[in-house]
């Protein structure tokens, strides 16, 4: 609940500005001898920075229901006692959308927005998210979140670097209209620059703790991904077809 309360001022410059200090800290924790061999989890980052360093607690064993239109709660964020709750069916169920919940929760919620929240936490008791709040374009506290998280659990430094490693090649791909393409020795087809990304993202997402291929299309589809003279186009999971900026808000 949020009410009328406007979330802090923030440029998406700024969010992105902190996202990068967050990450200086990551390094400093981690190193990039452990990250470049062992890829990117949410869990090793929770343990080394975010808990010591911010004291955002996190519980992933919880039973969250569903909201007052009967869609189920994905997490949740008390401000009061600065902790992020997971619905425990995302880990029981082993729920792609874990590791992007997380993040948003922990990172978006608890990291960026966690002071200025307690400042608030007598007109904000909680921050309840599902896959429906996360598509609003106005609510200012979930973009908010969602910007920050997707640049700490996939930098673009790091998804470039992987992406080098795992191709081979240090250019972008060109996307010269809908046909089939040659990744890494196998054929696939791509509709769109961004399905492109979209299918390059899926061979990268074990580097990132199985963050969503759609969180790592966005970042991919601006520095590897050459698209000039096309449009970015939709972004197909499954039978549907998303808009690029859904599908950013999503973080599925």
């Amino acid at each position: 609940m949020q009410g009328s309360v406007s979330a802090e001022p923030m440029s998406k410059r700024e969010i992105i500005d902190r996202a990068d200090r967050f990450w200086w800290k990551v390094l400093g924790e981690l190193g990039t001898h452990h990250i470049l061999t062992h890829g990117l989890s949410f869990d090793d980052i929770y343990e080394a920075v975010i808990y010591p360093q911010h004291e955002v607690i996190l519980e992933r064993n919880v039973d969250l229901g569903v909201d007052d239109f009967g869609v189920p709660i994905l997490g949740q964020y008390l401000p009061k006692e600065m902790t992020a709750l997971v619905d425990r069916k995302l880990s029981e169920t082993g729920d792609p959308r874990l590791p992007s919940v997380s993040w948003h929760e922990a990172g978006g919620h608890g990291v960026l927005q966690g002071k200025y929240l307690k400042a608030c936490q007598g007109r904000i008791r909680k921050l309840c998210d599902t896959d429906r709040s996360l598509r609003l374009i106005e609510n200012t506290f979930e973009l908010q979140a969602n910007t920050f998280a997707r640049h700490v659990a996939a930098p673009m430094g790091l998804v470039w670097v992987t992406f080098q490693r795992v191709f081979g090649i240090s250019r972008k791909i060109p996307f010269c209209g809908p046909r089939v393409y040659m990744l890494n020795g196998q054929k696939t087809y791509a509709a769109s620059p961004i399905d492109l990304a979209w299918k390059i993202a899926r061979t990268m997402q074990h580097r990132f703790g199985g963050l969503s291929a759609e969180c790592l299309a966005y970042q991919l589809i601006q520095i590897a991904v050459a698209y000039e003279g096309y449009d970015r186009g939709k972004l197909w999971t499954g039978n549907q077809a998303d808009t690029m900026g859904s599908a950013i808000r999503n973080l599925l």
